[in-house]
């Protein structure tokens, strides 16, 4: 005979048995089990900013069925943000967001889950490279207040570093570099990845107080000034035995290269290998391309194999120096520039099509007939048709290229052209200015009073940079659109194809709501707006 507990088993088996399978609900049916990224992972964005994309992940069930209305937690290490600071999903399970980034150059991870306790469960991660934003201070690092002797190359570099206004280090950025006396190797230099932009200081024959700047446009702290006392005493020397060719075209290897040897003060030869020499440009400017620093040979020798001076047409001298020894000055050069040829050089317009107010780069690169580079050109672009802005370039570098850009404040097509040295080059490149799209800062919505129990319709009316109503729509996913207040939502926007949206929400309660629009995350004019529901 079974025992009272095997009967209320069987029985219940038997229950569950007469139940339809649909009506059959399990606790976790309807739970959230799963988190997945849909879009906006693996992003690039300046530091302290908000990602140009929005992140977009979907929340499941265990049946991988959406899980609507589910507030949405996050898990940000550092000072960065989520916007708006609620976000529920949609009937699709998903859930729409800005991250603004922290003020951390380097990699970011957000976690994106539901809230379960103290933590996310289930949860995802997005990550996101932060990259540091424009140079706000330059600061001395190293190299300040040296003694070394006159005439000799200080033993320590001098150092300067550029920091964005979060203090994350901007690499790629050109320091000018400038000395009252002596010679700096290399007269200016771009920034490393920890942002420092380092030179080696060559102290002018007098002795006393010498001085060095360091310097960046628009920087605070800049210019930075380094100090050096020089001494008197006898240096070994360097003395060049092979001097650089008389005469160059400009950016070609010179024909014959210098070589330059060690020697004491006395004049007596130095057999000393390692002792790395470096040749700069000392008077008539451009730049030095090839191997500029050269170690001596078992007899004390430098040779070097492959320098050329790029620039305008001039003369020029050289420089050759190395820590310890007084530094030896090259004769003079005269440099040349070559004749450009019209089919050799080039012309390139990217991108080829273009929004209203919107730049095309304009590269001209100008070659010889043997279709060799030539520095030191001056070049000049035009554009064909009215309401154009042109930035012209500078002249050519090292590489023969020259950049420059243009935009348009009218619609069409553009002819662009160039000239090189005054010689006009065969190739053009063909650029259309086309109408542009939203702009947030001169888009706006209508925003009604609302009504208890009923929807409150808002209209987003999209303008051009110009202030334009724009009478076209594909922009519907860019507009975000959040309430708050004694009603909350993130309603759709729906493209009315003709430059307006439209986003409605349903009202419960009476009060007044905060309605956030954003075009990419930026605010629209006029945003948040206020609704009064009655």
């Amino acid at each position: 005979m079974p025992t009272f507990r095997s009967f209320c088993q069987v029985t219940i088996v038997f229950a569950l048995a007469g139940c339809a399978a649909d009506s059959l609900v399990l606790p976790s049916e309807g739970a959230p089990s799963r988190v997945a990224v849909i879009a906006g992972s693996g992003q690039e964005g300046e530091a302290g900013l908000a990602l140009s994309e929005s992140l977009v992940v979907k929340i499941t069930d265990g049946d991988d069925r959406p899980v609507v209305n589910q507030q949405v937690g996050f898990g940000i290490t550092g000072d960065g943000r989520v916007v708006p600071a609620v976000v529920l999903t949609d009937g699709e399970g998903m859930a729409r967001f800005s991250w603004v980034l922290g003020t951390s150059a380097g990699s970011q991870t957000l976690e994106v889950g539901v809230t379960s306790g103290n933590s996310l469960s289930p949860k995802t991660n997005i990550d996101a490279m932060a990259q540091p934003g424009p140079v706000h201070a330059m600061a001395l690092i190293g190299g300040d207040s040296q003694t070394g002797q006159a005439g000799g190359a200080l033993r320590d570099s001098l150092v300067v570093r550029l920091a964005d206004k979060y203090g994350n280090p901007v690499p790629g950025e050109l320091v000018t570099w400038e000395a009252s006396a002596g010679v700096l190797a290399p007269p200016s230099t771009r920034t490393n990845g920890s942002g420092e932009s380092s030179v080696h200081w060559t102290l002018g024959s007098g002795v006393g107080n010498q001085i060095v700047t360091a310097s960046y446009p628009g920087a605070s702290g800049s210019p930075v000034i380094f100090t050096a006392t020089a001494t008197p005493g006898a240096s070994p020397r360097l003395v060049i035995v092979t001097q650089p060719s008389s005469s160059a075209q400009s950016g070609l290897r010179f024909a014959q290269q210098p070589a330059v040897r060690l020697e004491s003060a006395q004049g007596t030869p130095l057999s000393t290998s390692g002792i790395a020499v470096s040749v700069a440009i000392s008077t008539g400017g451009g730049s030095l391309s090839g191997t500029t620093t050269v170690l001596t040979d078992g007899n004390g020798f430098s040779q070097f194999t492959d320098l050329a001076i790029s620039g305008s047409s001039g003369t020029r001298t050289l420089i050759f120096a190395a820590a310890g020894h007084t530094a030896a000055i090259s004769d003079p050069i005269s440099v040349t520039l070559n004749s450009p040829s019209s089919s050799q050089s080039t012309l390139t317009a990217s991108p080829q099509t273009v929004a209203l107010g919107e730049s095309s780069i304009i590269t001209v690169t100008a070659r010889d007939a043997s279709g060799n580079p030539i520095a030191g050109l001056s070049v000049s672009i035009s554009v064909s048709g009215s309401g154009n802005s042109i930035n012209q370039p500078s002249s050519t570098n090292a590489s023969g290229v020259a950049v420059g850009s243009f935009s348009g404040s009218t619609t069409g097509s553009r002819t662009i052209s160039a000239t090189a040295g005054g010689v006009a080059i065969n190739q053009t490149a063909t650029v259309t200015v086309t109408a542009s799209g939203p702009v947030a800062s001169k888009s706006y919505a209508i925003v009604p009073g609302g009504q208890r129990f009923s929807f409150t319709t808002i209209t987003i009316v999209s303008q051009d940079v110009q202030g334009n109503p724009l009478t076209r729509g594909g922009y519907a996913s860019h507009f975000q659109v959040s309430v708050t207040g004694n009603n909350t939502s993130s309603p759709n926007v729906v493209d009315n194809n003709d430059g307006t949206y439209s986003a409605s929400y349903f009202t419960l309660f009476k009060g007044t709501d905060q309605v956030a629009i954003t075009f990419d995350g930026i605010p629209i004019q006029g945003s948040p707006y206020k609704s009064k529901v009655k």
